[in-house]
């Protein structure tokens, strides 16, 4: 059964902290293909016009400034802008079979990120390192209690519903080219994944602006979950 955030409970699944795909062979190109990508990354971001936009959930962060993203494609939805500058990115990724989110991630000095759990346990969650300004115990991520340095691997898998958080303590900025891809067993039910969790960020967004949802019973709520689920709809 696949764990959902919106269902309101901790996640104790069986997934483990850190998954091993080298037996995949999409995970085994894309670490032959990691200079090539931060290189491409990097390119990327001296672009004009690109969006980074603050991430959503400010509450999450601390530090001096916040969390930021690039995406491309955000639970199946594109971020067409951004795709037609990074074409060639993007298409070193984009015909992995389950790919449902592809992101730049730029934490800058001397912010963390709050431990939190992800949305759902049906994605394998892939960092990228891209540029990594120090190991740990300055610059690292931890997931259920175990504690890695980006640099140590060309690329890092997680479980993302496990309770994580990550932490940049150096005075420079740390980049990492994020891909969500649907675990083999969940990508025939694609859609509708990316459907439940879309419905519960953009109700997070509206009670967020609008303090007074959060009065509403957890049942009206799930509702109204549920009735932004129904109005979403995609093209692929």
């Amino acid at each position: 059964m696949i764990w959902y955030s919106y269902k309101g409970l901790p996640y104790k699944g069986d997934c483990p902290a850190y998954y091993d795909l080298s037996s995949r062979n999409w995970f085994a190109e894309l670490e032959m293909k990691q200079v090539q990508i931060q290189n491409l990354v990097l390119d990327y971001l001296k672009q004009e016009g690109i969006e980074v936009e603050k991430y959503f959930n400010e509450s999450l962060v601390t530090g001096k400034e916040n969390w930021k993203v690039s995406p491309f494609l955000f639970w199946g939805k594109q971020n067409k802008k951004n795709i037609s500058k990074g074409k060639e990115l993007y298409s070193l990724l984009e015909n992995i079979p389950g790919l449902t989110g592809l992101s730049i991630s730029i934490l800058p000095p001397q912010t963390s990120v709050k431990p939190h759990y992800g949305d759902t346990d049906a994605i394998y969650r892939i960092h990228i390192p891209v540029k990594i300004p120090s190991q740990l115990p300055v610059c690292g991520l931890r997931v259920n209690g175990i504690e890695k340095s980006w640099g140590e691997i060309k690329a890092l898998a997680f479980c993302d519903a496990h309770l994580h958080e990550a932490w940049n303590h150096s005075n420079e900025t740390r980049i990492v080219l994020i891909a969500d891809i649907l675990r083999e067993e969940c990508v025939h039910q694609q859609k509708n994944i990316c459907k439940n969790v879309l419905s519960l960020l953009w109700l997070q967004q509206l009670t967020a602006k609008y303090h007074w949802l959060n009065s509403f019973p957890t049942f009206s709520r799930g509702i109204l979950r549920l009735i932004l689920k129904t109005g979403l709809y995609f093209t692929a």
